[in-house]
């Protein structure tokens, strides 16, 4: 629990920083929710920025963690107290408004229990929170060229690293988990806005109470992080539409900027955003010099926060895009094996496929990456949606930047998660169909309620079935090590093998890094390993190595054995490893440790 303590003051911190930068800019804002909401979001996307800027600077550790963090905390909370009690929200009817709120409340309170478990998801594990680490331990940014992830934007990784300063690995996680309330958030605002307070909180409802939301809560991604930012930008972009207030283009232009920092793809969201910047600029018959203006600022703001990123990516490697752009800064040992992985999700890239898609991610979630668990409420009432867009400036907004952002998706990997930054905007556009097609009379309001209840209710079981797996150890009923065991892939064979290497030791091994083998370990390519001795032999020429551990591909131990007497067998066994955290699937998977002989 008092890891959630941290995630509070850190909330408290963000918010603090937010009220600097949105008093510094001149925002106002109709209520405290509305207010806090923004400054939130604004203040960690500054959190995240100061993080880099003491990576940099190699000045990370916990004393700069608490100064950054205990004096803006002291502040927000002050200025909370000092300030007026304001009348609640009114939204009709009541019992809608608080058995919305109620739902979204239980899925956000069984994210955050869930999250108190262990992390145990392979991405987490082997670079979102062990690139966090590794920069910790070194006080600051460092190259790490075995992680093809550390060569480009990591600005989740940045709050990773802020959580692990202060209290742990949990912390850490957390504070992805608050991302997720933090979209909801801003999923209402912009609900708010297009279609008020009910369909705010609806939005909400649909885009938080889904099996998709509760796995990324719990599990350390980076989406959430996007998410959150990409949707305070679009409502602060609206904002500006209004009267064209300069002040609220530069707040989107900050905050489309945090999101695009969170993951390489993601910068897709501020070219997209000075798309709509230049098209609601023409559709007002300005003039070409100040659609241009208008969106060549946005987006030079926007940009300017990875341009760092991308620098320090090519001065490290020569490429600012690694592993990526192969064709304009050449070839690399990873793009191969990368863009293979990556293009195998989904059903296929054909035309009809590409047509499909939308179909196909809840006939086919699973090749997508669990797809089925996105809402399917948004593509149910899409035929109402488009129907709507007619004269509706701030749905027809929404609607480009999901246009466009499915479009770059299907240009790209066909990874489900990747489109929850679009869900927000989805859901909002969905809730105002739902009430729209409920004030026309009173047996379709009740026919929305009934629908609304039975997908809502699915999505918080299927919330609560994510928790089911987490709540055990969280609850003390089973041991940190039977759950990690059960959920973190190879977690009981690198306990085996740091009782068995010393501290002094170096693992060369074909998967990894990862955050459970805490020993020094370097991967190798498969390839390098199943070519032969010969270019083994090469690979172990390159450092000082005293072990080597291979595993989760066949033929692995054999390819060591025959370097011959260079090399002790010291076990080799088949092990459980899980492939499903909810429902406990795994899968054998052989493993084997050879020590080198000297």
């Amino acid at each position: 629990m008092l890891a959630v303590v941290w995630l509070a003051l850190l909330a408290a911190a963000a918010h603090g920083y937010g009220r600097v930068i949105a008093n510094g800019l001149k925002l106002h804002l109709p209520t405290r929710l509305e207010w806090a909401t923004l400054t939130t979001g604004l203040g960690t996307g500054f959190l995240i920025v100061v993080t880099f800027l003491l990576g940099l600077l190699h000045l990370l550790g916990r004393a700069s963690s608490l100064a950054l963090i205990l004096p803006a905390a002291a502040f927000a909370i002050w200025k909370v107290f000092r300030s007026r009690r304001e009348p609640g929200i009114a939204a009709q009817p009541r019992w809608l408004r608080w058995g919305l709120a109620t739902v979204v409340v239980v899925c956000v309170g069984a994210n955050v229990v869930g999250t108190l478990a262990p992390p145990s998801f392979i991405d987490a594990l082997v670079y979102h929170l062990f690139i966090a680490r590794a920069y910790l331990r070194a006080g600051g940014i460092v190259e790490l060229p075995a992680i093809w992830q550390s060569y480009q934007p990591l600005g989740v990784e940045m709050l990773y690293t802020l959580g692990l300063s202060l209290h742990g690995d949990l912390l850490a996680a957390l504070t992805h988990t608050g991302l997720g309330v933090l979209a909801a958030a801003g999923t209402w605002l912009l609900g708010r806005r297009v279609a008020g307070s009910v369909a705010g909180l609806l939005a909400a409802a649909i885009f938080y109470c889904t099996a998709m939301i509760a796995w990324e809560s719990t599990s350390c991604f980076v989406e959430l992080g996007i998410t959150a930012f990409s949707t305070l930008g679009y409502y602060a972009l609206l904002r500006w539409s209004d009267d064209e207030n300069p002040r609220w283009l530069v707040t989107a232009a900050l905050l489309m900027g945090v999101a695009g920092i969170c993951k390489l793809t993601a910068v897709q969201f501020p070219l997209v955003a000075s798309g709509i910047v230049g098209w609601l600029s023409w559709r007002r018959q300005r003039g070409l010099g100040v659609i241009v203006k208008r969106a060549a600022g946005f987006l030079g703001i926007s940009l300017s926060f990875g341009l760092p990123w991308y620098l320090h990516s090519y001065l490290w490697v020569g490429n600012p895009l690694y592993p990526f752009a192969v064709g304009i800064f050449g070839p690399n040992p990873e793009y191969q094996d990368i863009w293979f992985i990556l293009s195998h999700y989904g059903p296929g890239h054909g035309l009809r496929e590409l047509l499909l898609a939308p179909w196909h991610l809840f006939s086919s979630g699973a090749s997508f990456e669990s797809g089925q668990y996105l809402s399917p409420i948004p593509f149910i009432f899409a035929p109402l949606i488009l129907l709507r867009l007619k004269a509706a400036r701030d749905r027809q907004v929404l609607a480009a930047a999901i246009g466009m952002g499915f479009v770059l998706w299907l240009a790209s990997a066909h990874i489900a998660r990747y489109l929850i930054p679009l869900q927000p905007l989805l859901a909002v556009l969905a809730a105002d169909a739902v009430c729209s097609l409920a004030a026309t009379s009173l047996y379709r309001r009740r026919l929305m309620v009934v629908t609304g209840a039975l997908f809502l209710g699915f999505g918080a079981v299927t919330t609560l079935l994510v928790l089911r797996s987490l709540a055990p150890v969280v609850l003390g009923r089973e041991s940190v090590e039977a759950y990690l065991a059960r959920t973190a892939v190879f977690y009981t064979t690198y306990r085996q093998v740091m009782a068995d290497v010393p501290d002094s030791g170096l693992i060369l091994t074909n998967q990894g890094p990862t955050y459970y083998l805490d020993r020094r370990h370097v991967r190798a390519l498969d390839r390098d390993i199943l070519a032969g001795p010969e270019r083994l032999s090469k690979v172990l020429a390159g450092g000082p190595y005293t072990h080597i551990l291979v595993h989760g591909q066949p033929g692995m131990a054999e390819a060591v054995m025959a370097l011959g007497p260079r090399v002790r067998l010291m076990w080799q066994r088949e092990v459980d490893i899980p492939i499903s955290r909810t429902f406990g699937h795994t899968i054998k998977a052989p493993v084997a440790l050879f020590e080198i002989v000297r």
